[in-house]
């Protein structure tokens, strides 16, 4: 069958992204299309970069198949296991005395003629050891675990790139200064033109930290029992949500291993398409958890619940590869979407969170009015978007800019009357309450050009733009709800969750090592001294006497906060005093170099289209409940 990519069921993007870094980043900001941050790289290939055209060059890798090593933890087939392929690997005959191709006949007889020495020191250096060996157990145990933990978390200085200069060259190249093109990695200059991964120059690592990151919906079995992360869509739908992981493998591979193995389901069968219609259930539903999580806010929205079973429903009317291949989406994924993904330039965002978005936080904080007096807003009928009439009273003085208004910047011009006699504008003859209720019917764009022509409009409430947002952006979310996203969205990674897994694990293996010493004291004061057995076992410390308590890392308590994940809480905005104008204006002016919220933006479209397609169905009658 060959490579085939499995996609996001909802948003249609992959999850096989990859990311070129700068010269100055770190390798762990780099990855191929099969992930593993730091493992695996874009390949220098250098067609259409140079050092001197496009500011790319070359840094030595070695070989990129050790990162299959890496690939075996996570529940990929790597093929053979050999030591060549091990990261630790170091080279040694089989018998221990077989030359190398390098080494002469006279060497070997040198080194055998200094066997001897090396053998007398090495049985000193034996002896040494052996006393610095029954030192260490003499040791009290909390110090050698303190040693032992100090060597462990050392840390160590990252490797040191080897850089090379990329010359201008036409053609695939195989070699470049004595390396193979696989083992070096491209590193992208500014104007690098390589679409095996994005540019770190034009997307940020943080923005695109959780692009690998998959979830699936699975089918309870029988024998389902819930546990402590269940939410309560899983406590009453057919389905529940796996564990993630960072690696989605070929559909003719096996699934992806995910973390945690939520009700024992270690390996999802995630696939994108419904090949066998009778069987659909086999099949589980991938995505990324924010896409998920934007789905679980819109369904929420409509349904009043998160309806994970009309989901389902309506991926099982419409699974197959015909009817995926359809669904209507961006162009730039349609353009994307090949055997493997094309990261075509300003495509960026697409790889961008959706949920957490570098910068939002500071432009939303930036509207709300600080030791300002409330504006009144009673806010009538604002909280439904599309529906005209309102009554608020406060008001705000616009700034007299076509940009702030919803324009394009390019067309920043002060804001000029036709005609500046008043007789000649028949909107100042009108009440305010019908002035009001006409622009309730209008966009932001067409409230723009009356506000050139007539100075009746140009102070208008600060509520109308607080429905202008909730129509025009429906998916700022942050100004309606205040839904917390769920701890897989917020964790982002699979190997957060490890991390974090490991954490605990280090834990027990403490406190099992603690129990197993203080038994051993025990058994041999008993042993040995049996008259203070007694009043040692009445004072012997406790394991937090000597480690101080803490909760552990996984899982998170409920509610899951977002304290869990490291990940920040959502902004309240206040209605009364917040300038809701000035927020339409700066979002406006700055949100389209948000790649986030660009990308969320995108999806919510797509889950919009989604959940109609469910009500449809329910009124065909083709979704039952």
């Amino acid at each position: 069958m060959g490579y085939s990519e499995v996609v996001c069921h909802l948003c249609g993007v992959s999850f096989d992204i990859a990311r070129t870094r700068k010269a100055d980043e770190p390798r762990e900001f780099a990855w191929g299309c099969y992930g593993f941050p730091g493992l695996s790289w874009i390949e220098g290939d250098g067609r259409g970069c140079s050092t001197d055209t496009t500011g790319c060059c070359f840094v030595v890798r070695g070989d990129p198949r050790r990162v299959f090593d890496k690939k075996k933890d996570d529940g990929v087939d790597a093929g053979d296991d050999d030591d060549d392929d091990d990261l630790d690997y170091v080279y040694q005959s089989d018998d221990g005395n077989e030359p190398c191709e390098y080494e002469s006949g006279d060497d070997m007889e040198l080194d055998q003629d200094m066997s001897t020495d090396h053998a007398e020191v090495d049985d000193d250096d034996d002896d040494d050891e052996e006393e610095e060996e029954e030192e260490k157990e003499d040791d009290p145990w909390v110090q050698k675990w303190l040693e032992d933990f100090k060597s462990r978390t050392k840390s160590q200085a990252p490797p040191k790139d080897d850089v090379l200069p990329m010359p201008r060259v036409e053609g695939r190249r195989s070699h470049f200064d004595g390396h193979k093109i696989g083992h070096l990695e491209h590193i992208a200059g500014p104007g690098c033109t390589n679409t095996a991964g994005y540019n770190g120059h034009k997307i940020t690592f943080e923005e695109m930290e959780a692009c690998l990151t998959n979830q699936c919906l699975v089918r309870k079995g029988s024998n389902w029992t819930p546990d402590a992360l269940d939410q309560d869509f899983e406590l009453t739908s057919d389905y529940f949500l796996s564990g993630l992981s960072d690696y989605m493998p070929s559909r003719d591979d096996r699934g992806p291993r995910v973390t945690p193995a939520r009700h024992g389901m270690e390996m999802p069968h995630a696939e994108t398409y419904i090949w066998e219609r009778d069987n659909a259930d086999q099949y589980d539903m991938p995505f990324h958890p924010w896409c998920f999580n934007i789905f679980a806010r819109l369904s929420r929205l409509h349904f009043g619940r998160v309806d994970v079973n009309g989901l389902m429903s309506w991926r099982n009317l419409e699974g197959d590869y015909k009817a995926f291949s359809s669904f209507p989406r961006d162009p730039d994924v349609k353009r994307g979407s090949s055997q493997n993904w094309d990261h075509h330039p300003g495509s960026e965002y697409l790889a961008a969170n959706p949920l957490f978005v570098p910068g939002l936080p500071s432009l939303l904080t930036a509207a709300i009015k600080i030791d300002e007096e409330p504006t009144r807003n009673d806010g009538r009928a604002v909280l439904l978007p599309g529906r005209p009439g309102h009554s608020g009273t406060g008001t705000y003085s616009a700034l007299n800019h076509r940009h702030d208004a919803g324009l394009p910047a390019a067309a920043a011009l002060p804001v000029t009357v036709a005609d500046t006699s008043d007789s000649y504008d028949p909107f100042l003859t009108l009440p305010e309450e019908l002035r009001l209720h006409l622009v309730d019917y209008l966009d932001s764009s067409d409230i723009a050009h009356l506000r050139q022509t007539s100075r009746a409009f140009q102070q208008l409430p600060n509520s109308l733009w607080y429905r202008i947002l909730r129509r025009e952006m429906p998916w700022l979310w942050e100004i309606w709800s205040r839904d917390t996203p769920s701890v897989w969205a917020t964790i982002r990674t699979a190997q957060k969750i490890q991390d974090l897994l490991a954490l605990d694990d280090a834990e027990a293996a403490q406190q099992r090592e603690f129990r197993n010493q203080l038994q051993l004291y025990r058994d041999v004061i008993h042993e040995e001294m049996p008259d203070i057995y007694d009043a040692f076992r009445a004072t012997e410390p406790a394991y937090h006497d000597l480690v101080p308590p803490r909760t552990p890392s996984w899982p998170p308590p409920p509610p899951l906060h977002h304290a869990a994940a490291a990940s920040p809480s959502p902004l309240e905005l206040p209605r009364d005093r917040t300038d809701w104008h000035k927020l339409f204006a700066s979002l406006k002016r700055h949100g389209p170099e948000m790649k986030g919220l660009r990308n969320r933006r995108r999806i919510w479209k797509d889950v919009e289209e989604i959940v109609r397609r469910i009500e449809k169905g329910r009124d065909e009658g083709k979704i039952v409940d």
